[in-house]
């Protein structure tokens, strides 16, 4: 289930950016810290049988409003296509991307997936229409381009979803406005160094991401503990493709093939498994301890065990 976002006024007597022109911008706008995106491929067809790849997106909760932090469940959205849904994971200006999301979802709905690129074509294009306002309303006024969208009004994405069964994941910013091929994990945001590192991690000890909701809470646990502005709680969600079998439009009653479908996990359930983890990390510390130590004395030559 997605969660609705709150309403702008209908009838604007200003444009919706023109309170942040370039020469009026003194504080920075709100910023969002940590999102992570990672593929989950079958590790063997014949022993998965019933089981889907997926794709899961997890993120902080945070948006930090100059000296001033508020809670922003709205860094995951599921977005509804004619015939399947997608994810798309939002780092950095809250307002930015909140605008982002408000022109995509009417022309999602109205555009059918024909190809792997349909989607991703038209969160692209939302994003366009977004970085054109901006530059309408600082019309007329000298401005550094790499500052205005790098800096100043910074927006990273993170695209998920399906196409004839195969996973599609995307990175783009609204600097360069163009979409990269995620091959396996990306991480945006002001923690995206040690998320992007700690996915490695995983990666490299299992590339397949089993355990793939305990992967994505633990990777944001570990950056909310350490990159200040991250808080929880953490907001977990994946999409994952629809077998033949399964692809009817439910809504509709009608047979028309539906590529995917992406859900956002109740937040009970993701709040219950990082309390878990967290206590897990303070049992295991005093084994890590020992661990470091028995190592560091057999670099030194000692045999003698640590206390």
């Amino acid at each position: 289930m997605e969660y609705e976002d709150n309403d702008l006024p209908k009838n604007r007597l200003v444009p919706f950016f023109s309170r942040y022109k370039t020469n009026r911008h003194s504080t920075k706008g709100p910023k969002v810290t940590i999102a992570i995106g990672f593929v989950c491929p079958l590790r063997d067809k014949k022993l998965a049988f019933g089981a889907l790849p997926s794709i899961w997106m997890a993120s902080d909760s945070q948006a930090t409003y100059d000296e001033t932090k508020r809670e922003n469940p709205n860094k995951i959205r599921v977005i509804d296509f004619a015939n399947g849904q997608i994810l798309v994971a939002q780092a950095d200006s809250v307002e930015v991307g909140d605008r982002m999301i408000e022109i995509l979802r009417p022309k999602a709905k109205a555009t059918k997936m024909v190809d792997s690129q349909t989607a991703v074509k038209t969160v692209r294009a939302a994003l366009l229409e977004v970085r054109n306002e901006l530059l309408e309303c600082n019309k007329g006024i000298t401005i550094d381009l790499e500052k205005f969208f790098w800096t100043e009004h910074r927006l990273n994405l993170l695209i998920g979803y399906f196409f004839n069964g195969q996973p599609h994941l995307y990175k783009m910013n609204i600097y360069r406005g163009l979409y990269t091929l995620v091959d396996s994990f990306e991480a945006i945001g002001g923690g995206q160094s040690l998320g992007y590192f700690l996915l490695k991690e995983y990666a490299q000890a299992d590339p397949y991401f089993q355990g793939e909701f305990p992967v994505a809470v633990d990777v944001v646990n570990k950056v909310i503990e350490n990159v200040d502005g991250c808080e929880r709680p953490i907001w977990v969600a994946n999409v994952i493709p629809l077998p033949p079998e399964s692809q009817t439009n439910k809504k509709k009653n009608t047979h028309s093939q539906i590529e995917c479908e992406a859900i956002i996990i109740p937040q009970r359930k993701t709040e219950m498994l990082s309390r878990n983890l967290r206590v897990a990390y303070v049992r295991n510390a005093t084994r890590h301890k020992e661990e470091l130590l028995r190592a560091i004395w057999q670099v030194a030559g000692r045999r003698r065990t640590p206390r």
